[in-house]
């Protein structure tokens, strides 16, 4: 059964609760914030923590005392965002069941390798039932991409004050700079840490309302993403777009002519999910920037484990003992052999299940009449999967760097109704010249209809 309510009758309900504080906007920029201030700190003030797992770490205090703070503050924000959705007291949808399923795969697996439960995980978990019943969802990933406007150009910034906010070409195993001889990575201890969150926040830089604004935050997403030399996530933004590009063209074309472009776009949903596969299954222990001898020796602990894996912590503890992947293994780069080595099969099936639902969301969002709203949730799906080809962008359990720019926006995509959508009548404010304020005031729509 369900029960449709109409966007302001939400919006009054929450803002009567709580005022004009919304706790998941700010849960969202609290673990902005928690991901951006330490490093940035530790890096203007200190030197750069070690690279490699296992090596020594030395952290300033106000590094450590502003982590530890902010840490605390994303908890009790969290807090305040579930007891929020517990008062409302909205029924959950079977997307909430799809969005915990790698999570619970992970706290099992990790329960049962360790006999221990990590409480940031619970982040996660907070984050689905705040965004569950929120009123305006599209705003949630409108600040996302405003974060990630503001974090490419602190990145860019913080080069004029320290040389530690780029890492040199002559510290990188083989040749990737693009821009001049560094490669960015601002206030993250790796290039490709920045290179994930900016791929990942890019898409909903669109939904930027002020056109002004929302071009200009583009391109400096983009210059920032092209600095850090990232090429996977390069590669998985130009995916997004490429798939954007195709679903506006195949929109515009006739009846008659748009199996020309629909096999295309067929071929982009077919293929992302076994690529992932492909690439280990192909590789050998050189290839990929060496990420092959990652692979082998990550499937080589999964097959000794296969049905939930060795936990969370695993390549935490294998960095202390193994130095075969020590100094390259911060997880299994690769979403499904990391998958695999932390929660096997178990938690393999669950990824599945994610993908499939989003790509799915994808799918439905990218054959309606094309909206920024709709192009965006339709790209970021792409984006997120294509990250998953050689990188990490979250374990789904593991509080860390990458995680407002994931938990927050996979939470979104899986809660929207794209049916509703389907029926809205707006122009592309992007491509079209508008404000933006036509598209994104009747996707308060999207947020409606609570099952």
């Amino acid at each position: 059964m369900s029960v449709t309510l109409d966007a302001p009758s939400l919006r009054a309900k929450s803002r009567a609760r709580f005022g004009r504080f919304d706790p998941v906007i700010a849960l969202t920029i609290a673990a902005f914030a928690w991901a951006v201030i330490p490093g940035f700190l530790q890096l203007q003030l200190g030197i750069r923590p070690g690279d490699t797992l296992g090596s020594a770490s030395v952290t300033t205090p106000l590094s450590t005392l502003s982590k530890d703070l902010l840490l605390y503050v994303v908890y009790g924000l969290s807090a305040i965002a579930v007891l929020g959705s517990v008062i409302r007291r909205t029924r959950s949808g079977a997307w909430l069941l799809v969005y915990l399923s790698p999570w619970l795969a992970l706290a099992i697996a990790s329960f049962a390798a360790t006999r221990s439960f990590t409480i940031t995980s619970l982040i996660y978990l907070a984050i689905g039932l705040a965004v569950l019943d929120h009123a305006d969802k599209i705003r949630i990933l409108r600040v996302v991409g405003i974060l990630t406007a503001w974090v490419s150009v602190l990145s860019i910034l913080m080069t004029l004050t320290t040389s530690q906010a780029f890492t040199s070409q002559a510290l990188v195993p083989d040749s990737k700079a693009i821009i001049g001889s560094t490669l960015l990575n601002g206030p993250f201890y790796h290039p490709n840490t920045l290179g994930t969150v900016l791929a990942l926040g890019f898409p909903f830089a669109f939904l930027i309302k002020r056109t002004g604004w929302r071009r200009l935050s583009l391109v400096v997403i983009a210059f920032a993403l092209v600095w850090t030399a990232s090429r996977t996530s390069i590669l998985a933004v130009a995916v997004g777009l490429a798939a954007a590009g195709l679903w506006v063209a195949i929109r515009r074309l006739g009846d008659g002519s748009r199996l020309l472009l629909g096999l295309p776009q067929l071929l982009v949903y077919v293929a992302v999910i076994p690529v992932g596969v492909i690439l280990v299954a192909t590789s050998n222990a050189k290839s990929f920037s060496a990420r092959g001898i990652i692979w082998e020796e990550s499937l080589a602990l999964w097959k000794s484990r296969p049905f939930l894996g060795w936990g969370s912590d695993i390549y935490i503890s294998i960095s202390e003992t193994r130095s075969a992947i020590a100094g390259l293994a911060f997880h299994g780069h690769n979403m499904w052999v990391n998958t695999l080595t932390v929660a096997g099969i178990v938690g393999a099936a669950a990824l599945a299940l994610v993908y499939i639902s989003i790509l799915v969301k994808s799918w439905r969002f990218g054959n309606i009449k094309p909206t920024t709203t709709s192009l965006t949730l339709a790209m970021w799906p792409i984006v997120f999967i294509c990250l998953g080809w050689l990188e990490v962008p979250t374990t789904f359990f593991t509080f860390g760097y990458t995680s407002w720019a994931a938990w927050v926006p996979l939470a979104v995509v899986l809660a929207i109704p794209a049916g509703r959508y389907a029926r809205s009548k707006n122009t592309i404010p992007a491509l079209s010249g508008h404000t933006g304020d036509e598209d994104h005031r009747a996707s308060g729509e999207l947020s409606t209809t609570v099952n």
